[in-house]
């Protein structure tokens, strides 16, 4: 499963980084990595993150045993 974020950023400003990490961080905390990262000219950055294999297979293991077939 993955799923895409999109913040607003300044580039004057120096709390992009912060702003960014801190999304990283709070997404981590929820089993995702960082897939990919862009900025885009209309002061916006996307970030794509993926779930790691063994969180889904946590999540797979606590709902019913016949999961994997549906």
């Amino acid at each position: 499963m993955d799923k895409r974020r999109i913040i607003k950023f300044f580039p004057q400003s120096g709390d992009t980084a912060a702003e960014v990490g801190k999304l990283i961080s709070i997404m981590g905390q929820d089993g995702y990595q960082l897939m990919s990262f862009t900025l885009a000219p209309s002061s916006a950055a996307t970030l794509v993150f993926e779930r790691s294999a063994e969180a889904v297979g946590s999540l797979s293991a606590a709902g019913s045993g016949d999961a994997a077939g549906a």
